[in-house]
């Protein structure tokens, strides 16, 4: 939000677009979208970032609370309030959604991909 504003922004905006991949990964599709066919897409997709509350799709296997509350702590507006901001990796990673995340196997480069 801070970036489409054209404010000044810092460490937030990463923590924003993780959660806007993160998302866009468990959904499909961009959590702000507009209809790709509208001449004033980009325009369109700003102002619902900027105004539009964030929704979750149904799915067919729905997506853990857990998982809602990262995303909502992640893609919160306000920079202040969005969590990690203030360089807290410790609070992303030991979030209830990576409970059974490994972190030190991924570190070390031991932990086999899921595919």
């Amino acid at each position: 939000p801070r970036s489409s504003a054209k404010k000044s922004y810092g460490h937030g905006v990463d923590l924003w677009s993780l959660g806007i991949c993160i998302y866009e990964m468990v959904f499909g599709r961009t959590p702000f979208h507009h209809d790709y066919n509208d001449s004033r897409y980009s325009l369109k997709v700003i102002r619902n970032i900027q105004t539009r509350e964030l929704v979750y799709p149904s799915q067919r296997q729905p997506f853990p609370l857990a998982g809602k509350l990262l995303l909502n702590a992640m893609l919160e507006k306000n920079v202040l309030r969005r969590l990690g901001t203030k360089l807290e990796y410790p609070a992303i990673m030991s979030h209830a959604f990576f409970t059974t995340t490994d972190w030190a196997s991924i570190e070390s480069q031991v932990l086999a991909p899921p595919l």
